[in-house]
């Protein structure tokens, strides 16, 4: 079994977040519709390139880390910190094509609600730069040092307490 203290363990796995935040903004736009885009701007077109790129980001981060030999899913431990591909520009390039997917389909579905719910997303984000931050030092200076991160620090997570 996986040492529990090297998984993200985050409550709700990325996946089901961004199933959960595409459904609670579908339900919640049929309730009340916030449209967002202008009349002028074709939101389908502009909404499925943007949905396309970051399934593009996706499949490229998935292949990346798959092949450096370490694992995708959140409750499995961390076995290589990857550098190349998508993570030379972003430390979490599969949770910033998830949120990118979810601004694509708000743009294309005009639905301000599929962007408001993004916020489940970024805490799992934050759940998984903490765990980052508990390996090894050399490893944890080495990953701040080389590859800036998605989203900025979380100010209710403790760092410090993980040597970030």
């Amino acid at each position: 079994m996986a040492n529990a203290t090297d998984a993200a363990n985050v409550i709700i796995r990325p996946p089901i977040a961004w199933a959960i935040a595409v459904l609670a903004g579908l339900a919640l736009n049929r309730l009340m519709p916030l449209p967002f885009v202008p009349a002028a701007v074709p939101a389908g077109w502009v909404g499925a390139m943007v949905f396309a790129l970051a399934l593009a980001l996706f499949v490229w981060a998935i292949a990346t880390i798959t092949r450096a030999g370490s694992s995708v899913p959140t409750n499995r431990p961390t076995t290589a910190i990857v550098e190349t591909g998508p993570y030379c520009f972003t430390r979490n390039p599969i949770y910033l094509g998830m949120m990118l997917g979810l601004v694509g389909l708000a743009i294309a579905l005009n639905s301000l609600w599929l962007v408001l719910t993004l916020w489940p997303l970024p805490c799992t984000c934050a759940a998984l730069a903490v765990m980052l931050c508990a390996k090894p030092a050399v490893a944890g200076k080495m990953l701040r040092r080389a590859v800036p991160s998605t989203l900025p620090r979380d100010r209710r997570m403790n760092y410090r307490q993980h040597g970030c």
